[in-house]
């Protein structure tokens, strides 16, 4: 292990070989093989290639390559395909070494506590026994206090093996092991166990192993992000599934709806319980059919994908960032120049979802605060905003009561209430310390700051082959929506979501996923027909409307302004580059173009007149230092 997370690490020279043999095998990063150091155990050493966050840093990959030791190397009790294995007693060393050694003033077993604590937290309670399952069995078995010669007792040994039944039962199993239906994962040790999720048990029951083979011997090997979604209740989704022939796998139907019936009865109290849990929470509003409550365009088939997808976009954000520690289940205003009034502004009317992503926001504040610090703080508290990493663990407060007041102004929306300038600051304002935070503003961060969008995760696994989920580039979304009584063309933002097969050994990290969809070749899942349009490239287009303020660019110096809308009018005088003009009147199509009729603000004080849009010769006033190439 000390090899993996720093490299340059002295072993003890008669270990050394078999040592620098495992870390080459990890090093290497290929698919499934048995390990060099602990031949009973096979592994996929694909899943230690860096990837998400970690990938690019070389203290963080190899951060990443040893936690990835930690939570997938796996020492079972037994194992059903051999029945001539021995089951190894390194699991009790190890855990009697944590009880006895010392990090600072406390012992290592509770340096291991309180990680293993805010893990907890963040992400799920660890699917397999660890030191903390074995001590306490250790105990029952060895007494308070026992020494290394106890360990070697295999009178003790045997009765500790007949009290493994007390050990919890993984509910996903990450081994490559011959499974049937009635299986269950097998019992063993993990050190820094990876997470049991819900999403991940739903993935694990919608494969061969749980659903049954068809007539013709096909297996379903691997799932798909839409069975999440579709245990989610989401009726696109499963509509999805019975168009791919997934539902016609004997048993799937009843395997999905004990998936529903886990997924609805789950209490409110342990969906609020963890932040990973949280963020799936606040997927059910997002995908559940919209009634008449909600505006009639959200009541479409086509939003109910748009749906589908947002909450696939976000899913796949989740599993890239919690990746290293989730288990992977295997088959088995102010002074200045004139500016514009700023566009109307609107947000999705789904108060509910806002509202669980504000809770979860404020609670992994909160929850890092308490277990890291000590502080003492509830869901509602925001705390001290900085720019060091307290910063961002305080900023999560901060980004938790822009939810809220976002989900007050969806609630508005859907009454038909007007919004005032605070709500549309609260929608066009930065969101969260990541888009905010500049040295010298306050706000426009540069582009080359901030993260790019494209991540890819890996999600499950069967025989040489992983599923990988992956966001693409923010596509643009048009919504005809109510607003005040008129309707308007909102735009926005949507993620694209895209699923594949890869070969265990060649996982793809971030990097290369962003060069393979560079690479036109990536297509999006069939369903997003249902909501997206294909070919054509968003492009940039200026919109003249009356009360707009406007500056005259280089392309449009000299313009004429006439005395009427038409190229006979007298000419009343030029604007120059610089100038700003505000719309009082128009739009008039006459000679083959659009007229404006513009008051002059700077420059001079003549009579308004018209003159001719054109895309070059304008740019909207909205910002004091506005560019006018």
């Amino acid at each position: 292990m000390l090899k993996l997370f720093d490299p340059a690490a002295e072993v003890d020279p008669s270990v050394a070989d078999i040592v620098s043999q495992q870390v080459e095998q990890i090093m290497d990063g290929g698919g499934r093989a048995k390990s060099v150091l602990f031949p009973d155990f096979e592994d996929d050493y694909g899943a230690y290639k860096p990837v998400g966050h970690y990938a690019g840093d070389p203290d963080l990959e190899s951060y990443f390559r040893g936690m990835t030791w930690y939570g997938r190397m796996h020492f079972l009790l037994q194992d059903p395909d051999n029945p001539n294995f021995n089951p190894s007693r390194l699991p009790l060393i190890i855990t009697l070494a944590l009880h006895r050694a010392r990090v600072d003033d406390q012992s290592a077993s509770e340096a291991w506590v309180e990680l293993h604590r805010i893990l907890t937290f963040v992400v799920g309670p660890s699917d397999d026994a660890g030191p903390l399952e074995y001590a306490q069995l250790m105990t029952q078995v060895y007494g308070e206090n026992p020494t290394i010669q106890d360990l070697a007792d295999q009178a003790l040994w045997q009765d500790f093996l007949s009290r493994s039944d007390q050990l919890p039962t993984p509910q996903i199993n990450s081994l490559f092991m011959t499974s049937t239906i009635d299986s269950a994962p097998a019992k063993g040790w993990r050190f820094m166990g990876q997470r049991f999720t819900l999403d991940g048990m739903v993935l694990q029951n919608v494969v061969f192993g749980r659903v049954k083979e068809k007539p013709d011997n096909t297996r379903r090997e691997l799932p798909s992000g839409l069975d999440v979604m579709a245990a989610w209740g989401s009726s696109p989704a499963l509509q999805e599934l019975e168009k791919q022939n997934i539902t016609s796998f004997p048993n799937y139907t009843e395997q999905m709806e004990k998936m529903r019936r886990a997924v609805t009865e789950q209490p409110e109290e342990q969906w609020l319980g963890r932040f990973y849990d949280g963020w799936l929470y606040s997927f059910l509003p997002v995908v559940q059919a919209k009634d008449s409550a909600y505006p009639a365009y959200m009541q479409t088939s086509a939003w109910g994908y748009k749906d589908l997808n947002a909450a696939l976009g976000s899913w796949a954000e989740l599993k890239h960032d919690t990746i290293l520690y989730t288990k992977i289940p295997e088959m088995m205003g102010g002074g200045g120049p004139p500016m514009s009034s700023s566009a109307p502004s609107y947000v999705e009317p789904n108060p509910q979802a806002f509202y669980r992503m504000a809770y979860m926001a404020r609670a992994l504040s909160c929850g890092l605060q308490n277990r890291a610090t000590l502080t003492i703080c509830s869901p509602g508290y925001s705390g001290n905003q900085s720019t060091d990493a307290a910063g961002y663990v305080f900023g999560m407060g901060v980004l938790g009561d822009r939810f809220e007041t976002l989900g007050n102004i969806a609630a508005k929306e859907l009454a038909g209430l007007p919004l005032d300038e605070g709500d549309n600051y609260a929608i066009t304002d930065c969101l969260g310390m990541t888009e905010c935070l500049n040295t010298d503003t306050g706000y426009s961060q540069p582009d080359s700051e901030m993260p790019e969008v494209p991540v890819v995760a890996a999600v499950s696994g069967a025989e040489d082959k992983v599923l990988e989920v992956g966001v693409g580039s923010v596509d643009r979304i048009y919504v005809a929506v109510p607003l005040e009584d008129k309707w308007e063309i909102a735009q926005g933002g949507v993620f694209s979501y895209y699923e594949f097969i890869q070969p265990r050994d060649q996982r793809l990290n971030d990097e290369e996923w962003r060069t393979s969809l560079a690479s036109g070749t990536v297509e999006l899942p069939v369903w997003t027909s249902n909501f997206v349009l294909s070919g054509g490239q968003p492009k940039e287009a200026l919109f003249f409307r009356t009360g707009d303020i406007y500056i005259i660019t280089k392309a449009g110096d000299n313009l004429n302004v006439r005395d009427r809308p038409s190229t006979t009018g007298a000419v009343i005088m030029q604007l120059k580059t610089g100038d700003y003009v505000e719309i009082v009147e128009g739009p008039v199509r006459a000679d083959g173009y659009m007229w404006w009729k513009f008051n002059r603000l700077s420059g001079g004080t003549e009579t308004p007149g018209w003159a001719v849009e054109h895309q070059e010769w304008y740019v909207r006033s909205y910002s004091p230092d506005q560019p006018l190439e």
